[in-house]
């Protein structure tokens, strides 16, 4: 047991060499928020403020890449989330996560937003 303690502490130990966080003003809207209906090419502004060495990031959306890999050092970014709504009248749950990964770790931290097609087709 002592082994895999020590073997764990030394794989997590990059995870700890850097500060990784994500905020999302849409995990603020309110469920009557006009900000959650949009048009079928929407956006999910996210910050990422990171505070260390420089660090590999990527962005996703309901775990798929929606950008290439990025650097990030002693740095905050602002960046609106491209998602595409379906031509459908209801809520969609979208799960945006900015993806660090730093030597063999990496750490995923997500804002979940539910979004509204505005202009959805009548057909």
């Amino acid at each position: 047991m002592k082994k895999f303690l020590v073997l764990a502490a030394l794989v997590a130990a990059p995870c700890f060499a850097y500060q990784h966080n994500h905020s999302s003003p849409a995990d603020l809207w309110s469920k009557d928020s006009l900000e959650r209906w949009q048009p079928a090419e929407a956006v999910v502004p996210i910050t990422i403020n990171h505070m260390g060495e420089a660090t590999r990031y990527y962005l996703e959306v309901n775990n798929q890449p929606v950008t290439n890999v990025f650097m990030l050092e002693d740095e905050t970014v602002s960046v609106d989330v491209p998602v595409i709504l379906e031509d459908r009248h209801g809520g969609q749950l979208f799960k945006v996560c900015s993806v660090s990964m730093q030597g063999s770790a990496g750490a995923r931290i997500c804002s979940e937003v539910e979004l509204f097609n505005l202009y959805p087709s009548e057909g």
